[in-house]
């Protein structure tokens, strides 16, 4: 099962959180072809996921003049999703300030849609390893048998 990692930056320019899968998918013992898949596969859930985040937490920021709100964002490099805002002043709308409270709008998207996330990528794991296994178990059957050449006819073979 696949745990999802979250921790959030401060930048210059707004407020991040990185959300990723805390796997390493070596341990699978994969393919290198089945490794690309799950890459790939993983890239796309976390590509349509950040988008439902961020569409949630637009929903859920405050507004006053809709720059925050336009900020949010998010990127996908490799198998990590990076969700965030760009202003100035996200993380004290998210976090608070000593003399304002904290209005939360990217750590609820994020919880809300984390599950999902996990489910889909443990789904990708458990598919491509049973398929993995499959191909694995069909390259070590037994290859005796019989072969028609046109050229020299009909033989068998075995090893």
């Amino acid at each position: 099962m696949s745990q999802l990692t979250r921790f959030f930056d401060t930048l210059d320019t707004g407020l991040s959180y990185h959300v990723g899968p805390d796997i390493d998918l070596e341990d699978y013992e994969l393919s290198d072809e089945a490794l690309d898949e799950a890459e790939s596969r993983i890239a796309a859930i976390l590509q349509d996921k950040g988008q439902t985040i961020v569409e949630m937490a637009r929903t859920l920021v405050p507004v006053r003049t809709g720059f925050l709100q336009s900020s949010i964002f998010f990127e996908v490099d490799g198998v990590d999703l990076r969700v965030g805002a760009r202003a100035s002043y996200a993380a004290y709308v998210e976090h608070g300030t000593s003399k304002m409270e904290p209005r939360p709008y990217l750590e609820p998207a994020i919880a809300l849609i984390m599950p999902e996330i996990e489910a889909s990528i443990d789904q990708v794991i458990e598919d491509l390893v049973a398929d993995d296994q499959q191909v694995q178990e069909g390259d070590q059957m037994d290859l005796s048998g019989s072969i028609v050449d046109d050229t020299f006819g009909t033989g068998s073979f075995g090893f």
